[in-house]
């Protein structure tokens, strides 16, 4: 390496994973510039066999088929603690968050009236709640 000067230079030392010039690491192109892309290199993969590590496919416990990736990656998440709720959430959709929107007095304000209210810091704007309704109904217990 040589310098402005022309002098030779020893290259930086530098810690491990660290990219210097010329490194054939160095990913040229950069990032997708699409996330489309991502998305159609994933269904790839998701859709390429699982091998058991004699190189034959692993056959699905389910459909007796041989087993994709994408198979594989939500067994696997069926059966983490960690990773369950985000299966459900996948098997069944999300689950709904009920946002109630009141004012300093507590009455419930429809979002026009809310969109339409004054300034956050100003006394007499609305509060927001996130978290299951309570139940509307007012009246007396028998």
């Amino acid at each position: 390496m040589t310098s402005k000067a022309g002098k030779k230079q020893e290259p930086k030392k530098t810690n491990k994973g660290w990219f210097v010039k010329g490194d054939p690491r160095i990913n040229k192109n950069g990032p997708p510039k699409k996330f489309e892309h991502v998305r159609k290199m994933a269904q790839l993969l998701g859709n390429s066999l699982v091998l058991d590590k004699n190189g034959k496919p692993v056959i699905s416990p389910i459909t007796k088929e041989p087993m994709t990736l994408t198979e594989q990656i939500l067994m696997q998440m069926a059966f983490s603690s960690r990773d369950r709720i985000t299966f459900l959430e996948y098997q069944f959709g999300k689950v709904p968050h009920a946002i109630t929107v009141t004012d300093s007095d507590g009455n419930q304000l429809s979002w026009k009236d809310f969109i339409n209210s004054s300034s956050p810091d100003s006394p007499g704007s609305p509060d927001v709640q996130q978290g299951v309704p309570e139940d509307t109904d007012k009246g007396e217990e028998a």
